[in-house]
Formats: structure tokens, C-alpha cells, sequence
């Protein structure tokens, strides 16, 4: 990040290698992570365990691995900076791993705002953000392909999600794959808009 205040370009910096030392992430035979200290290190680590399953799973094709991301900025009004970063890892498994990091900061003070610095109320929300997921996910709760319908229980149960950020119509919701369901309903992302919110929105 070339502009801005020096605490933004500091706080979105940190975050950004955060991230990318987690999609980068290498693991030994044990498969514990392997922490890394740099980006370039978590490169290294990220190629030698490439070779080590090559060499581990011998006869068994290990396929090309692959981690790539990609950046979005979904709000920059000057007093807020709503940054997406998007990734894709594929490490030799059955399919590859969607990973999306979603964040907002003040762009004076470099702050990374929470859900108490958006809204009044995070119960209250919760109830507001399932009722737009399920509007959103039709086609998991009302199939109509015949499939059995998506239903919340006790081992996926609904939450609000880890990324989200401000934008200018509302905050904006990204869930993860296996986050508050199965691999197989994939990702989620939509916008609770400030009509929405009502008076627990903090922002307008």
C-alpha cells in the first residue's frame, strides 16, 4: 500500500502478511504447521512440503500445487478503508481450498474495526444475518432439484462470520466454505444493507 497514513499502511500491511503466511502455510510429517517468520520463508516452506508428499506418496500423482490470491478494495470514503483479499490453495488433496480475508480500518488511525465498532448489538444481528443468508442461499434451503434442504444444527450452526467489512450500502458478509456448513454449499457473501440494520448499524 503506497498511500495513506503511515498506522494504515502499517495495519493493512501486517494484515495482508498475515494472511498470505496462512495460505502459504507449510506442515511436517506429523502434519503440524510450520510457522514462518517472513513471506519468503513461507514460500520455502510452502514448495519443500510439495516435495515432501511428492516423494511420500510415490506412485500417486501429487498434481501441480498452487496458492494464489487476489485484492479488492470494497469501500475508501477517507475515514474508512474496506479491503478483500481472495485465495486459492491446492495441496494434493480432493479439492482445492477457497480463503477470503475480509477487513475494515479507520485510515487515520490504522484501526481495524470489529462487529462492536459497527453495530449496537451482535445478538441482534445474528438474527438480521440469518434471516439474509437463508434469503441469499435459496438454493441450500429450498432446492429444487429434489435435494435434501440445508438445515442449521448442532454441528453447523450459524454464526456471524469472521470476514466482513464495511461499504457504503451496508456491511458486507463473506462466509467461508465449511464456516457455518459443509464443504459442498461452498462460500457465501452478501451485503446486510444499512435499511436493513436499522438502528443497529453504528455507521450510516
Amino acid at each position: 500500500m503506497e498511500q495513506g497514513s503511515e498506522p494504515l499502511k502499517k495495519s493493512v500491511a501486517a494484515w495482508a502478511e498475515k494472511y498470505l503466511l496462512g495460505i502459504l502455510e507449510g506442515y511436517d510429517s506429523l502434519g503440524n504447521s510450520i510457522p514462518s517468520s517472513s513471506l519468503e520463508a513461507a514460500a520455502a516452506s510452502f514448495f519443500q512440503t510439495r516435495k515432501d508428499f511428492a516423494m511420500d506418496a510415490e506412485g500417486s500423482p501429487a498434481g501441480s500445487w498452487t496458492a494464489e490470491s487476489t485484492d479488492t478494495v470494497l469501500l475508501n470514503d477517507g475515514q474508512h478503508l474496506t479491503l478483500e483479499i481472495l485465495g486459492y490453495t491446492f495441496e494434493g488433496g480432493a479439492h482445492g481450498s477457497p480463503t477470503a480475508a475480509v477487513l475494515t480500518f479507520e485510515t487515520n488511525t490504522g484501526k481495524p474495526l470489529t462487529w462492536d465498532d459497527l453495530v449496537t448489538d451482535t445478538t441482534a444481528l445474528k438474527v438480521v444475518a440469518e434471516k439474509k443468508f437463508k434469503e441469499v442461499r435459496t438454493d441450500i434451503f429450498n432446492p429444487t432439484d429434489g435435494s435434501e434442504p440445508f438445515k442449521f444444527d448442532d454441528i453447523f450452526q450459524f454464526k456471524l462470520p469472521d470476514n466482513y467489512g464495511l461499504t457504503k450500502d451496508g456491511i458486507y458478509c463473506h462466509y467461508l466454505a465449511y464456516e457455518v456448513g459443509p464443504y459442498a454449499i461452498g462460500e457465501s457473501a452478501f451485503t446486510i444493507t444499512f435499511g436493513e440494520l436499522g438502528a443497529l448499524s453504528k455507521k450510516k
